[in-house]
């Protein structure tokens, strides 16, 4: 692999992390990955101190699941939400009385 193939440009670093070119800068003064500046308007960073970066997140998203430690995954009750006919309606008196029934006065 040559030297060229190695680094890559800002704007390729923000497409592939989905991100804009004005963050990636950002990581780079946080110093997530590494970052050769070859000019006053060239600036590379280096391709395996990305792979780095993306491979500690994705093993911190491991860690955070538990899969890290051996343990299963962690897995969302199926019951995680409201079911939308058992919730109450969000505005109107008629809406409300129709929901909880007819108040009585008195």
């Amino acid at each position: 692999m040559t030297t060229q193939e190695q680094m890559l440009r800002v704007p390729r670093v923000a497409t592939m992390l989905d991100v804009t070119k004005k963050r990636v800068y950002q990581m780079i003064h946080e110093r997530r990955f590494e970052a050769v500046r070859l000019g006053p308007r060239q600036t590379r960073i280096l391709k395996d101190s990305l792979e780095e970066y993306v491979e500690g997140l994705r093993r911190q998203e491991r860690i955070t699941r538990g899969e890290e430690m051996g343990e299963p995954p962690m897995r969302r009750h199926q019951d995680h939400r409201v079911n939308r006919a058992r919730r109450p309606p969000q505005a109107g008196r008629e809406s409300v009385e129709r929901f909880f029934g007819e108040r009585k006065n008195g």
